[in-house]
């Protein structure tokens, strides 16, 4: 193997290790990211159950909240398990 051809080999070997390694640091950089910022999804859904799971029966201003929080295709946003599904479902048609 000649010299040049090394040098080629080295210089492939380096230049993909620079890029796995510009990869790796930048899918460590979005998910830090995101765990810094407050998630207002989360905050939301969190305030859903707390009203659902509260075992009142739920007034026309928490209602609104629901209501608003879950239009249309928001509610496939927050990824409710089917349990949490029936009880908002529940603790919307209580008296």
């Amino acid at each position: 193997m000649s010299s040049y051809q090394r040098r080629g080999l080295l210089t492939i070997l380096v230049a993909t290790l620079v890029v796995l390694a510009i990869m790796f640091f930048l899918s460590n950089y979005n998910r830090q990211d995101k765990s810094l910022v407050s998630d207002p999804m989360f905050s939301q859904k969190a305030q859903v159950l707390s009203l659902v799971e509260s075992g009142k029966p739920l007034n026309e201003e928490a209602k609104g909240i629901i209501f608003q929080y879950l239009s249309g295709s928001k509610i496939l946003q927050y990824d409710f398990t089917p349990a949490e599904k029936i009880k908002i479902i529940q603790a919307l048609n209580k008296n």
